[in-house]
């Protein structure tokens, strides 16, 4: 069974995009303007099994000069014509 893996290159960056889901949900968070907060209680993050200093989030990983208003439309853009692009091809 094929695995299509897709990457999207954009303001010197390279998102790797295992499903569409993957995709969409990086898509969902830049186009938030203000991003909710990171901070969560521990009921939560200890369920996941680690001690708080290893309970970061994928998102709050990512570089957070694309975060900056030039750059997060880029990426919106550049996610929005993934998203196009994995609908045509790999339906």
């Amino acid at each position: 069974m094929p695995h299509y893996v897709v990457f999207v290159s954009v303001c010197s960056f390279t998102f790797r995009f295992d499903t569409k889901e993957q995709l969409q949900e990086v898509l969902r968070y830049y186009e938030q303007k203000i991003v909710p907060s990171t901070r969560e209680p521990e009921s939560v993050w200890s369920q996941r099994g680690y001690d708080h200093g290893e309970a970061s989030r994928w998102f709050e990983k990512l570089p957070l000069f694309l975060r900056e208003e030039p750059k997060r439309l880029k990426v919106i853009k550049a996610l929005r014509d993934a998203v196009k692009m994995y609908e045509s091809d790999m339906v």
